[in-house]
């Protein structure tokens, strides 16, 4: 009997031993997590006067705080516009300037542009491309339609088809500045 309960107690004092070695895997930060935006500034540059407009839409606080900040776009009708758009993170010192791991990312990435409101258009054609000759969109060209009043939608997707990219991949923002063709 005392050789039994000899054995159950090395058996329990073995498989203690066992289980408090077993450190669980820590994976560490997920690699696939989408950075922090808190700030989208477009930049429209008129082709004939030179002049640059920057609009923002600016969330310091992140999703779910308070309402993002966000510029009216108001723009010359008819025109034609050099578009660039920077991505920020401001919650960081000095801010991170997501925008260059984009276009390093350019394979994974694309933004697309849509008009919202009746009678409300816009042409854009993307000027930069990844290495396979699809678009990523952070520099474009943009006609601006008739007078009217609108929105414009620009979303950046992740690791998208791009040719589907509306439908497909991870969407890492989604944006709309109310504006005026005017």
């Amino acid at each position: 009997m005392k050789s039994i309960s000899h054995f159950a107690a090395l058996l329990i004092i073995a498989t203690l031993t066992i289980f408090s070695s077993c450190e669980q895997d820590d994976p560490g930060p997920n690699p696939n997590d989408q950075e922090l935006i808190t700030s989208v500034q477009v930049h429209f540059a008129d082709s004939v006067a030179g002049t640059v407009q920057t609009f923002q839409w600016r969330d310091l606080d992140g999703p779910g705080g308070a309402n993002p900040q966000i510029d009216t776009v108001s723009l010359k009708a008819n025109t034609k516009y050099n578009l660039s758009i920077d991505v920020l993170d401001e919650s960081k010192n000095p801010d991170d300037t997501i925008t260059t791991e984009i276009r390093t990312e350019a394979l994974a990435h694309i933004f697309l542009f849509k008009a919202i409101g009746s009678g409300f258009s816009f042409t854009q054609n993307y000027l930069d491309f990844d290495v396979n000759g699809l678009p990523l969109g952070l520099t474009n060209t943009f006609f601006t339609g008739n007078p009217a009043s609108g929105k414009i939608r620009i979303i950046l997707k992740h690791e998208s088809d791009k040719v589907l990219a509306e439908t497909t991949g991870e969407t890492d923002l989604d944006v709309q500045f109310d504006a005026k063709f005017e």
